[in-house]
């Protein structure tokens, strides 16, 4: 199989890929076949892009990043049209039992006291219903604030 070379854009130090003319033909006895953990962490990735995406709109206004926040919204329906599902645990009041990694808690915990995740460092990732990755999350004693409509 043939790689596509590298060419120095003009008045640029990077090396941007030149693009096939043909197509590339996999090798003889090669199966296509998308692996969990390729899912799983193509999943993350475009959770972070919608974060990353998000953040930069409010710096920047909305406008600027139509889209990146389009491209992203279309991999997490192609992710979810095959089965994968991101969940962001973000503002969710946090239960025994849930299927969590809790990488810290801030303020000081009480006996029977409700904790809320305060944010998702890693998004839960699952393939046909089934766990693949589990999320990390940070929680806190206080409940999440309420959005007031503007």
């Amino acid at each position: 199989m043939k790689l596509p070379s590298l060419r120095k854009e003009s008045g640029s130090p990077r090396l941007r890929p030149e693009l096939p003319t043909e197509p590339l033909v996999p090798p003889a006895g090669a199966v296509h076949r998308l692996q969990p953990d390729f899912l799983v962490r193509l999943g993350e990735e475009v959770w972070r892009l919608t974060r990353r995406a998000d953040r930069a709109a409010a710096q920047v206004g909305e406008d600027a990043l139509r889209g990146v926040h389009d491209s992203a919204a279309r991999l997490a329906a192609a992710l979810t049209e095959n089965g994968v599902q991101i969940e962001d645990h973000t503002g969710a009041q946090y239960q025994e039992g849930m299927r969590l990694t809790v990488l810290h808690v801030d303020g000081k915990v009480e006996d029977d006291e409700l904790l809320w995740v305060a944010e998702t460092v890693r998004p839960t990732v699952l393939l046909l219903g089934q766990v693949q990755s589990e999320g990390q999350v940070i929680l806190t004693t206080r409940p999440p604030e309420k959005e007031t409509p503007t």
